[in-house]
């Protein structure tokens, strides 16, 4: 079994034996989708390089922002660094938060029931809120939701793919993926 550690990847053999860590160029790209800009290779060795720095883990994110401050850092143009626009981006992000954490609690015969009040639908490249009660009457709307769901199931899949104990979780979204 290999774990990646220091750049190096440590092995052991059929027989328990620790067999000499030999050094490894992690691969590493971008989300499919991100807006990320600059050469993911690079940004990933230097995000690779800031945690080692910190003992091989970050208890929050200000390492990197302050790594970045130097124009000559790759992770510079990474970040906005006009404190009027990044105050108004911040406020933005604060927003969609208070879009996605807002719940509707609905009563039922079961009891109540919690549901997201909104939903973010993407057209192409435009974005719109609606009432989650107002996608799911509508088709074509409905039929983003539940497109972008099955994105996210995807993506949610991809990230914990090399846990064998979820499995069956795997295959309902393949499953899922094949009727919609």
């Amino acid at each position: 079994m290999s774990t990646f550690k220091d750049h190096d990847v440590e092995a052991a053999s059929p027989q328990g034996e620790v067999v000499p860590s030999v050094p490894a160029l992690i691969p590493y790209v971008y989300t499919p989708g991100s807006r990320l800009k600059g050469d993911a290779q690079v940004v990933g060795g230097e995000l690779q390089r800031i945690t080692e720095l910190h003992g091989g883990q970050l208890n929050h994110v200000d390492p990197i922002i302050e790594e970045a401050r130097s124009v000559t850092s790759p992770l510079h143009d990474q970040f906005e660094w006009d404190d009027s626009i990044a105050a108004q981006e911040h406020r933005r992000y604060q927003a969609r938060r208070l879009m996605a954490c807002i719940r509707v609690v609905n009563e039922d015969s079961s009891g109540p029931k919690m549901y997201k009040a909104f939903v973010s639908i993407r057209i192409g490249v435009q974005q719109s809120y609606h009432t989650t009660a107002e996608a799911l009457s509508d088709k074509e709307l409905r039929e983003n939701v539940l497109a972008t769901a099955l994105r996210e199931a995807k993506a949610w899949e991809d990230r914990y793919s090399q846990y064998h104990e979820l499995s069956e979780i795997f295959k309902a979204i393949q499953k899922v993926n094949v009727t919609v």
